[in-house]
Order: structure tokens, then C-alpha cells, then sequence
């Protein structure tokens, strides 16, 4: 389903689960159906990828940028 609108309503609090704020945002596809679905605004915690730390940044340009591991084996942030 591609996206062709986003919004964030304003008026609605995130809600908080094990290491990260939510948010709902309504998603309308390209024929219009309406769906709210909810999107990670900011980790707290650390996140896992098969296992190991792996934590991702909150926004990136691009797909690839936003699959970065930005801590080491350790969980230690890496350098920039």
C-alpha cells in the first residue's frame, strides 16, 4: 500500500510502550481507504535485530539511511 497522505492529529498524546513513544497517523491510500495505524516517534530503549543491539535513528532521507545500526557489538554509540 503506498501513501499518498499522512497526518498526525494534533490534539492526540503519544502513548508509551517498552522503549518507544507512539503516535497514530491516519494513512490514506491511493484509492482513498482511510487506515490509522501507529508510528514509532522516538525509542527509549534499546531495539534488537535476530537478536543483537541494533538501533536504528529515528528519521533518516532514505531506506537504507533509516537500516543504519548506530551502536557498536557493545551497544555503545558509534562515531559519526
Amino acid at each position: 500500500m503506498e501513501n499518498t497522505k499522512r497526518k498526525a492529529p494534533e490534539f492526540l498524546c503519544p502513548i508509551y510502550t517498552t522503549g518507544a513513544f507512539l503516535y497514530p497517523v491516519e494513512w490514506v491510500d491511493e484509492s482513498g481507504e482511510t487506515y490509522w495505524v501507529w508510528v514509532v516517534d522516538e525509542f527509549i530503549d534499546d531495539s534488537f535485530k535476530e537478536g543483537n543491539i541494533f538501533n536504528p535513528p529515528e528519521l533518516a532521507p532514505t531506506l537504507k539511511e533509516l537500516m543504519v545500526n548506530t551502536t557498536d557489538d557493545f551497544g555503545l554509540e558509534k562515531d559519526s
